[in-house]
């Protein structure tokens, strides 16, 4: 994750949301959005959310935390809730969380730089999510791929599938990373980018001009490199995708070659509501201002999401997928039938 960098300071935008990373920050945390900072944005849009992250390089104490009880506890550490502050505890880190209509600050108080960078990345996905949630761009989970004359596809697989290796193969077969995990639509139904960096196994080939730009990062017993990809690789942040095509995989078990049908679009739909990311803040934790959680602080974004979920069947061909065991002919028929 690398160490830390004592008064450092980033600042990008990503659509409409503004990003400042000050303070301790890992030095992988920052490279994690070199691709944002590297490249201008188009003026399409003006600023409608502020997310700021401040890290501080010091042991927690017993007055980072609210005399109050408890909210929750889950998997990593406790949640305390105290009006619009979240403090989330983690044992060796505090993150502090004051969340606001347009706006959020977090504190992350550790000396730890796995942690810093952990925590970090997951404070700053979730509430750059919440910004983009309340603009009109909806995080759907799944592999977001551009395509030649500004078309997009999204690609959404069963569990245990390695999305990014997939990537990996549809990039080097000439298509453009929108995300990994989860790229935007718009109300229009359009593809938007929400990247970050590409994970797969070490054992995947690597193209020998990326290789310079992995980096090896521990992931439980398993060592997996991340894949830095030139810049020439991603797109603008201002760009949309037509939906050209909803791509619901399943696996084929033993089978040697994929193969397509289409799919009605009751059924691709149900894939798509099911799969649109609606929690925020850190996974597993439940988060965000108790009037946000309300019906009546749900329905803008419910509307939003099924408007942007609509436009995006109407224009797309919606096809199911039986992959084979082999990745690369998983990689050849989605190429191939997407005219590349």
């Amino acid at each position: 994750m690398g160490a830390l960098q004592l008064n450092s300071v980033k600042r990008f935008r990503m659509h409409s949301v503004s990003v400042e990373i000050r303070g301790a920050a890992p030095s992988g945390l920052l490279e994690d959005f070199d691709f944002y900072t590297d490249r201008p944005t188009l003026h399409e849009t003006e600023e409608q959310f502020a997310v700021v992250l401040e890290l501080v390089s010091r042991e927690p104490q017993a007055g980072d935390l609210p005399a109050a009880s408890a909210s929750r506890s889950f998997a990593e550490g406790v949640l305390y809730r105290h009006g619009t502050t979240l403090t989330y505890e983690f044992g060796n880190a505090v993150l502090i969380v004051e969340q606001h209509p347009r706006s959020t600050f977090g504190r992350l108080i550790t000396t730890d730089p796995v942690v810093a960078a952990k925590v970090g990345q997951q404070f700053l996905q979730g509430e750059i999510a919440r910004g983009l949630d309340l603009a009109g761009l909806h995080r759907i989970n799944g592999l977001g791929i551009g395509l030649p004359g500004g078309r997009g596809a999204l690609i959404l697989l069963p569990p245990g599938m390695e999305k990014g290796a997939l990537a990996l193969r549809l990039l080097e077969g000439g298509a453009t990373l929108l995300s990994e995990l989860s790229p935007l639509v718009d109300r229009f139904g359009r593809l938007a980018p929400f990247p970050l960096p590409l994970h797969f196994s070490s054992r995947q080939s690597v193209p020998t001009a990326w290789r310079e730009h992995l980096v090896s990062e521990r992931a439980g017993a398993l060592s997996l490199p991340i894949a830095k990809l030139p810049s020439a690789y991603l797109p603008r942040l201002g760009d949309r995708y037509r939906p050209s095509f909803v791509v619901v995989g399943a696996k084929g078990g033993s089978r040697a070659e994929a193969s397509f049908a289409r799919l009605p679009r009751w059924r691709t739909g149900a894939r798509l509501m099911k799969d649109l990311v609606a929690g925020f803040g850190l996974p597993g934790v439940e988060s965000g201002l108790p009037d946000l959680a309300s019906l009546a602080g749900l329905a803008p974004r419910s509307a939003s999401r099924l408007t942007a979920t609509s436009a995006l069947l109407a224009r797309a061909e919606g096809l199911s997928m039986n992959l084979s065991h082999d990745l690369k002919e998983n990689a050849r028929a989605l190429l191939g039938r997407f005219g590349i």
